[in-house]
């Protein structure tokens, strides 16, 4: 019996152990195409010499890999994990610094191998639990000590002349605070002459200097360009409140801007935009006011209460059934927590059947309030069930196309639809979600919200992306053991050599602007054409990751931005007292 237990341990160590197939040598030209398996490791050996320069790409068909270089102690020196999902290169580069082997270590993405230690949430461990595929390895690429300081040198002489391009092409811009002419700013209106839409993009979601400049871009063009109004990436219903204010002087600018939720624009930067929208709008007629609008699907309270109270006073039948399908989709989490496929149906028929009977019913519930309080209530739902939608499609890793954006880009077209033909608006958003490109990735899936307005309006849309070189900026920070632990201040380095924000760097122009519409010489459109790096993060930053994961790659720069609004060094944005009253700062 001891020994049948004994077997059976065995058995179960020896399936926990990854299994390593056969090593197996790469070179020059080699070509593999393979299937992963969960569990399976495998190892590929490349012969170099001291000096010799390597490239290798694993492209990723269906699995979401992790590549780790190893040294002939087959101890670790590196490792590549894109935030590509499960398609895509993984294309590793190394400088040998010593002759002998090198191992790629090739293993499917576990918690383990990623260094997570707390419990994963279950839907993503069946994504981890599916995490099989087929891969190929392809592009292996060795070059000589000699071809690549050669290689080193032509790259030199061509970066110089990029530079040089930069330089001569780039607009400096005297200030990024608000209130100081546009004389700098005149270069712009043959630029936008016949843009409709400007998307004003953000590296960081912190950056004082960004936000400064935001508010000028927005004082320029509504002077001198007529464009009447501003929408950001907030709350839909509950910037509301900040156009009552800005409109018509209602309750105080701190209060409105707490309202819409997000501690990202609750900043003193934003209440000065704020405030400055309000005097301009005093002075104005009705037509010229400017408005502040959201187009964002989270932080949806406002909206969940508009439609209990219209129910409420109209149909207690449709009120309850409201009151179920917001308590049956609190169970399920916008960041994957859950993969009860039978709840999110049943939250989606729920949802489908309320706004049909609302639909159905027109007549009756307007007779019962008003037509206002009706079409009030089913944008409301409407806007309820763009948040669920995209809530469902995270937890279910459902991200193509990344929902939140396809909506968010629906609400602008709606908004603008609600306003006189030609009515012009600025975006405020991440530069992720301003892209242009369909193929751009966004919060782990695809086709940002700026793809489908390059689909609706074509060049009307124009697309600013904002780049930096060094300094500070906030955003959720963590702990030694990795748990998120509040609202931080951060900084960066000077940027990495080859980068756009390297390049930027290089050229006297403290603050410059650049437009990605107007010709290039062969080297400049062979460098947007490639891979072009820039830094950039979210809500959140973990510095020991930002080699790693926040320098983003962009095939074909020029089909993600327009243009580009450059600052050498920046500062954390302030964040307000409202801010600091509920939630951790430091």
């Amino acid at each position: 019996m001891k020994n049948v237990q004994l077997l059976f341990l065995l058995v179960g160590l020896l399936a926990a152990i990854p299994r390593i197939n056969a090593q197996t040598l790469i070179k020059e030209g080699f070509h593999l195409d393979t299937e992963m398996k969960k569990g399976e490791t495998h190892l590929y050996e490349l012969k170099l010499k001291k000096g010799e320069y390597a490239e290798v790409n694993f492209l990723q068909k269906g699995v979401d890999l992790k590549v780790t270089l190893l040294n002939e102690k087959k101890d670790s020196i590196g490792f590549l994990d894109s935030p590509n999902s499960t398609d895509g290169p993984e294309l590793f580069k190394y400088l040998a610094d010593y002759s002998g082997s090198y191992y790629f270590k090739v293993e499917p993405l576990q918690p383990e191998n990623e260094g997570m230690t707390d419990p994963v949430d279950p839907a993503y461990q069946q994504y981890l639990d599916q995490n099989q595929g087929n891969y190929s390895v392809e592009e292996v690429t060795v070059l000589s000590a000699k071809v690549y300081r050669d290689k080193l040198e032509a790259a030199a002489a061509r970066m110089q002349s990029i530079i040089r391009w930069f330089g001569d092409k780039t607009q400096p811009l005297k200030t990024v605070e608000a209130g100081n002419g546009f004389d700098d700013l005149q270069f712009l209106k043959p630029i936008l002459e016949d843009v409709q839409i400007v998307g004003l993009g953000e590296a960081t979601h912190g950056t004082r200097e960004f936000f400064q400049m935001k508010h000028r871009m927005l004082e320029f063009l509504v002077n001198e360009m007529d464009f009447r109004v501003f929408a950001i990436e907030a709350s839909y219903p509950a910037c509301q409140n900040i156009n009552d204010y800005v409109l018509h002087g209602i309750g105080t600018k701190e209060a409105a801007l707490s309202s819409q939720g997000f501690w990202t624009w609750d900043t003193e930067e934003v209440l000065d935009m704020i405030e400055w929208m309000r005097t301009y709008n005093q002075g104005v007629p009705v037509e010229k006011r400017v408005q502040f609008l959201g187009f964002d699907v989270q932080v949806l309270q406002k909206s969940s209460a508009e439609v209990t109270a219209f129910l409420v006073q109209t149909d207690t039948v449709l009120a309850g059934k409201f009151e179920e399908v917001s308590e049956l989709q609190k169970g399920v989490s916008p960041f994957g927590q859950t993969t009860d496929s039978t709840l999110v149906a049943k939250v989606d028929l729920k949802y489908n059947d309320l706004l049909a009977d609302m639909i159905l019913s027109e007549g009756r519930l307007i007779s019962l309030q008003n037509r206002t309080a009706y079409y009030r209530a089913v944008e409301h739902l409407r806007i309820l069930m763009q948040g669920w939608r995209a809530t469902k499609a995270r937890a279910l890793r459902q991200f193509n196309p990344e929902m939140r954006d396809y909506y968010m880009a629906d609400n602008v077209l709606y908004l603008r639809a609600q306003l006189p033909p030609g009515t012009r608006m600025v975006l405020w958003a991440h530069n992720g979600h301003v892209a242009a490109n369909p193929e751009a990735g966004i919060n782990g899936g695809i086709k940002p919200m700026g793809a489908y307005l390059r689909e609706t309006f074509g060049d009307a849309y124009y697309s600013i992306a904002f780049a930096f070189n060094q300094g500070g900026f906030q955003a959720m920070g963590y702990d030694e053991n990795g748990k998120m632990n509040g609202l931080m201040g951060h900084s960066v380095e000077a940027a990495e050599q080859g980068t756009i924000d390297w390049i930027f760097a290089q050229n006297e122009h403290p603050i410059s602007f650049l437009d990605l519409r107007q010709p290039f010489i062969p080297e400049v459109a062979d460098y947007f054409r490639d891979e072009v790096k820039s830094f950039g993060t979210g809500a959140a930053f973990r510095p020991d990751f930002r080699s790693l994961r926040f320098y983003g790659s962009y095939e074909d720069y020029t089909s993600h931005h327009d243009g580009i609004i450059f600052v050498d060094t920046t500062n954390r944005a302030r964040p307000t007292e409202a801010v600091k009253g509920r939630m951790r700062v430091e």
